[in-house]
């Protein structure tokens, strides 16, 4: 089959048929799966190694924060986007939403249209204020205090 693989994980089964019902939709895009938590995620990514997992953050049992490494781990060219309700505005958000791609500073850099050291300040300074000691535990902390819901490759 052509076309872009998109997996789909929500624990909301009605939210999961209108997200396939979007893909169906698309020439270009065909449904690669669905899974209704992190855990099922990760064992869709591996069976289907689809080109884009969109994935929610809040779901019960291992949500999406804590499935992304794992799905990332046996399907290395899987694109994760997070999928929420809620919105935050500010350069943390964009910050957060994008480290949790695991690109590099340069990278997020790059995205944001700002300076290398700008992103090394943001992610410095929100370490350094939520007293995390790296990345994975601030995306996992923005998540748990509402801070960072959603985010995009691009």
């Amino acid at each position: 089959m052509s076309g872009i693989a998109v997996a789909i994980t929500d624990d909301q089964p009605l939210i999961r048929a209108g997200l396939q019902m979007i893909v169906d939709s698309q020439s270009d895009l065909r449904f690669a799966g669905e899974a209704a938590d992190g855990a099922e995620a990760i064992t869709l990514a591996r069976a289907r190694q689809p080109d884009i997992m969109l994935l929610d953050i809040r779901m019960p049992g291992l949500d999406g924060i804590r499935a992304i490494g794992a799905i990332l781990s046996v399907s290395p060219a899987t694109r994760v986007l997070m999928l929420t309700t809620f919105d935050v505005d500010g350069y943390e958000r964009d910050v957060l939403a994008t480290i949790a791609h695991g690109l590099s500073n340069l990278e997020i850099a790059e995205r944001l249209h700002i300076s290398e050291s700008t992103v090394k300040t943001h992610v410095s300074s929100i370490l350094v204020k939520l007293g995390l000691r790296d990345r994975v535990q601030a995306v996992i902390a923005a998540y748990e205090l509402g801070l960072v819901q959603a985010g995009r490759p691009d």
